[in-house]
């Protein structure tokens, strides 16, 4: 599930951006403060967390592993904020 990550790849590095990974916890705090405010609202809100949290869980599980089996190699290098939507959360992995 490409949704969650950008993903390229040169003769010498692969790039993983999450590009929304703190658009989660936005969404994640809203979804909790209108529930603690308007417990009706929050319910309905709810279903449509669920979907979005299914989409993000299962989105960075590919290049997640990715990401773990390079990290084992000490290939990894990280940039960026995960709560940030203009810096996103970065991986370059190399290849050498």
């Amino acid at each position: 599930m490409a949704l969650m990550y950008n993903r390229k790849e040169t003769k010498d590095k692969i790039v993983i951006v999450y590009k929304y990974q703190a658009l989660w916890y936005y969404i994640l705090i809203v979804v909790l403060i209108v529930g603690v405010i308007n417990q009706f609202v929050g319910l309905i809100l709810l279903p449509f967390f669920i979907i979005y949290a299914m989409f993000h869980i299962f989105g960075k599980l590919k290049p997640g592993k990715e990401i773990k089996k390079a990290m084992m190699n000490s290939k990894v290098k990280m940039s960026g904020n995960r709560f940030s939507l203009t810096k996103p959360l970065t991986f370059e992995i190399s290849k050498n």
